[in-house]
């Protein structure tokens, strides 16, 4: 018998400089992100981003590097997306190459 598998990429982008909307969760399902991974390569200032949700509009994770650095900023937890809901991201500096991933159920 075959196992659903629930992990899922929610979003996965490089080069990212100007806020971005991620994902939205679809009708019969609820996301739960569970790991961030950005990288940063940056130039003469720091750099940081925001990942924010899309309901309320509050900050889950934030990340920064430091100027002149090539550095990444991971963020491992837990955060429960309902039916409508979502979140973005808001980086700030230079570009960034982010990937999101977590559970996919469905209800």
């Amino acid at each position: 018998m075959a196992r659903t598998v629930y992990s899922a990429v929610f979003y996965a982008a490089s080069g990212i400089s100007s806020p971005v909307t991620m994902f939205t969760v679809p009708a019969g399902e609820v996301w739960v992100v569970r790991d961030i991974d950005a990288y940063n390569n940056a130039g003469a200032s720091m750099s940081d981003i925001y990942f924010v949700d899309s309901v309320s509009n509050g900050t889950f994770f934030y990340g920064k590097v430091a100027a002149a650095s090539k550095d990444t900023v991971q963020w491992r937890g837990r955060q429960v997306f309902t039916f409508g809901g979502g979140a973005y991201v808001n980086p700030n500096g230079s570009n960034w190459d982010v990937r999101v991933s977590g559970y996919r159920l469905l209800v």
